[in-house]
């Protein structure tokens, strides 16, 4: 395992959202991390999402992600081996408390923890710090930093998510795989940036 730690990334289904962040945050190999995925609903026998596949900038990692990935159902032991663990959406994270209420505290949405982030690494070092040490850091400043607030519309355009990654896979969600895409490619920049923030920079 990688020195910091690991991370464990999980949306509903471990078909879309949470294989394709992870494949994204593998993108920066100077963070040091393992990354895991898994889904709460998750069904083996699936792969990954032809739709964001197809979206995704090609590589080496993609085509092996396209040829290996079948999802993960989500365990206790899972969230208990991560150090810190990111879900795509609020919903997602009552469920990984539900299954392992004693590991709250080191479970964010990845929006939220990458708010989180910025805020504890402007205020101290974050290269090469544990993840262990991140999750305790987040868990000090959540509820102290202001977070993207959610806001609905009939509208898809006019929707604003707030600290979830939306999944368009789900009829209530109303966005595409193209507007998926470039909200994991933000999300995964600001976790790697957050990760790697060196005082002085």
């Amino acid at each position: 395992m990688p020195d910091r730690g690991q991370v464990l990334v999980v949306c509903r289904a471990n078909v879309c959202r949470s294989p394709t962040l992870a494949l994204l945050l593998g993108r920066y190999p100077g963070l040091d991390i393992e990354v895991r995925t898994a889904g709460w609903r998750a069904d083996p026998r699936l792969s990954w999402c032809d739709q964001i596949r197809a979206l995704v900038p090609p590589g080496p990692d993609a085509d092996d992600l396209a040829a290996t990935h079948r999802p993960i159902p989500l365990s206790p032991h899972q969230v208990a081996e991560a150090d810190l663990v990111l879900a795509a959406d609020r919903r997602t994270r009552a469920e990984i408390a539900r299954m392992a209420p004693a590991l709250t505290a080191r479970t964010f949405t990845a929006i939220e923890a990458a708010h989180l982030l910025a805020a504890v690494a402007a205020q101290a070092s974050t290269a090469g710090v544990p993840l262990t040490e991140i999750a305790t850091r987040l868990d000090d400043v959540r509820g102290l930093v202001e977070l993207p607030a959610a806001r609905e519309s009939r509208w898809p355009w006019r929707v604003r998510p707030g600290v979830d990654l939306l999944d368009p896979h789900s009829t209530a969600h109303r966005v595409t795989h193209r507007q998926l895409l470039p909200r994991l490619e933000q999300v995964a920049a600001s976790l790697a940036a957050g990760l790697d923030h060196s005082a002085g920079r």
